[in-house]
C-alpha cells in the first residue's frame, strides 16, 4: 500500500471547496450548465495555484512525478533541449 497522507489532504481540500461553491449557487436561478460554468471558473485558478505552490516543485511532485527543475522546465530552452 502506497502511503501519501499530504496528498490524499491536499485532494480533500480541493473538494472541500469545489462542494462548498456548487453549494453556494445551488439556489441561485440559472440553468445548472451555467452554474457549472460558473463554479469550475470560481475554483479552477485556485487548484491551479494550490497545486503549483502545494505540489509540482515539493516532495510529492518528485514521487507523482520523478524530479523537476524550477528553472528548466518544459517551456525554457533548457527544458526544450533537454527533452529533444
Amino acid at each position: 500500500m502506497l502511503l501519501r497522507p499530504q496528498a490524499n489532504e491536499q485532494t480533500n481540500r480541493q473538494t472541500v471547496r469545489i462542494t462548498l461553491t456548487a453549494a453556494r449557487i445551488a439556489s441561485w436561478a440559472m440553468p445548472a450548465d451555467l452554474k457549472f460554468l460558473v463554479v469550475m471558473a470560481l475554483v479552477t485558478p485556485v487548484l491551479l495555484v494550490s497545486y503549483r505552490y502545494g505540489v509540482r516543485f515539493t516532495a510529492i511532485g518528485r514521487l507523482l512525478n520523478g524530479p523537476r527543475s524550477a528553472s528548466a522546465g518544459a517551456g525554457s530552452p533548457q527544458g526544450r533541449a533537454a527533452a529533444t
